[in-house]
């Protein structure tokens, strides 16, 4: 009787502890899914933020781009305008000086 009560007891001992393996693997495997989730989200948010910031950049620099371009070609324009009254008013002052003048000799 000794003999199956130790066989008993010894058999509930072995799948006590079976079982308390299999839950410890199975928390383990758990825990290793969890992480290797989290790392996974991270670097995804990591390059979804990465690939967010170098788009903004780009925007950035081509807005950039686009207005001083816009400026230069405003500033330009102007130049031109300017140039071309101060020449306009040349001519005019030239012509009228040659006028008078031509009054003046007759």
């Amino acid at each position: 009787m000794k003999d199956s009560e130790d066989w008993l007891r010894n058999g509930a001992i072995e799948d006590r502890r079976r079982m308390e393996q299999k839950w410890c693997n199975e928390r383990q495997r758990r825990l290793g899914q969890k992480w290797r989730h989290e790392r996974q989200r991270g670097l995804e948010q990591k390059r979804c933020h990465e690939r967010q910031r170098r788009l903004e950049q780009k925007w950035c620099h081509e807005r950039q781009r686009r207005m001083e371009q816009k400026w230069s070609h405003e500033r330009q324009r102007g130049l031109e305008q300017k140039w071309c009254h101060e020449r306009q008013r040349g001519l005019e002052q030239k012509r009228s000086h040659e006028r008078q003048r031509g009054l003046e000799q007759k």
